[in-house]
């Protein structure tokens, strides 16, 4: 979508958001191991926000930094819907999450035999 960010900068931030949430929700499925999955750390992590934030940033650095991004973003969405930069910032993480997470599934895909 494209939005006139002088007027909607609210919607941009908003999608960015939501996007960057879902993209840490289904890479905690994607980079667990199934034996983590099979005994709910998934759900642990989808509780916790600072487990969340700590098994990203083990993980990979940049990854890591976007998910802060959007955790803290989650908390402080009023001001991150009126400030272009921080909307910006947002939107790049949500970005960089949604390309790791993608890029770990398609991995794991190319592994198995259809």
């Amino acid at each position: 979508m494209t939005y006139d960010t002088d007027k909607h900068l609210d919607l941009l931030a908003h999608e960015s958001l939501e996007i960057g949430k879902m993209a840490l929700y289904w890479g905690i499925g994607a980079f667990l191991s199934e034996k983590d999955l099979a005994e709910g750390k998934d759900i642990e992590l989808i509780n916790d926000k600072e487990k969340m934030l700590k098994f990203y940033q083990t993980l990979d650095k940049e990854l890591g930094e976007s998910a802060k991004t959007v955790l803290e973003a989650r908390k402080l969405f009023q001001n991150h819907k009126i400030d272009k930069e921080k909307t910006f910032k947002l939107y790049s993480a949500a970005y960089i999450a949604v390309q790791k997470v993608f890029f770990k599934i398609l991995s794991e895909m190319k592994q198995c035999n259809f």
